[in-house]
């Protein structure tokens, strides 16, 4: 039920356990009718994500969202070993590139 619009941009906080991202930019999406946003983080947000027990994000003094990470660390060091798997074999970088 949220008003944002694909594309649309704003900034929203996010706090980690042990760490945060204040205003941080993010763009509205649609995906199989609902509306939402994605956000890219820098290279330590993985770690910082796997080790924190809570996330909210809020936007100025709304909360936007507040979600209980128990057995995301898990998830994110299961990921990983996925994504590490990957490199062995012959799966192009870009495996979509024309």
């Amino acid at each position: 039920n949220w008003s944002i619009a694909p594309r649309d941009r704003l900034s929203l906080t996010y706090r980690l356990t042990r760490a945060g991202y204040a205003d941080h930019p993010a763009v509205g999406i649609r995906a199989d009718g609902k509306r939402g946003f994605v956000a890219a983080f820098d290279r330590a947000f993985p770690a910082r994500f796997a080790a924190a027990r809570t996330l909210a994000v809020t936007r100025g003094k709304v909360t936007v969202a507040e979600v209980d990470l128990a057995g995301s660390g898990a998830a994110v060091a299961e990921l990983r070993r996925c994504v590490a798997g990957t490199e062995d074999r012959t799966i192009p970088l870009d495996p979509f590139a024309k």
